[in-house]
């Protein structure tokens, strides 16, 4: 696998992390559908209503299921990312590679917080990405 490649596979945590928060606010609105369709459940008497409830109550179960699928699958992708960073030999290569990439710290504040300059952040950075195996 190339530098670039690994930097993408590295930037899919990030992602996948914002998926992941995006699909649990779907989750909250599918969850608040349901709850309304049932409280209307409870006063409706017509069997034509009750069963077009219920079938939107299905619909919403299904929205569901694959909204919980899809955080399953990205949080699955983080986990892979964080193991892959974390088996490392090096401790600068995992602390290098998880505060740029699980952090999203920019490449200045890393300088800073390692004590590196830039240019040397940028070598070590490189060096991390050849020495990472997926």
């Amino acid at each position: 696998m190339t530098a670039e490649e690994k930097k993408v596979y590295l930037q899919s945590y990030q992602a996948s992390l914002s998926c992941i928060e995006r699909y649990k606010v779907y989750i909250s609105i599918v969850e608040e559908f349901k709850a309304d369709y049932d409280r209307s459940l409870q006063w409706c008497h017509s069997p034509q209503v009750v069963q077009e409830l219920t079938d939107q109550i299905k619909e919403l179960d299904t929205y569901k299921a694959e909204y919980q699928k899809v955080i399953e699958d990205k949080t699955k992708v983080c986990d892979h990312v964080i193991s892959s960073i974390f088996s490392m030999p090096e401790e600068r290569d995992q602390a290098l590679l998880s505060y740029r990439y699980i952090d999203g710290m920019t490449w200045e504040q890393i300088a800073d917080h390692m004590l590196y300059a830039m240019t040397h952040i940028h070598r070590l950075h490189n060096r991390a990405l050849e020495h990472l195996e997926l």
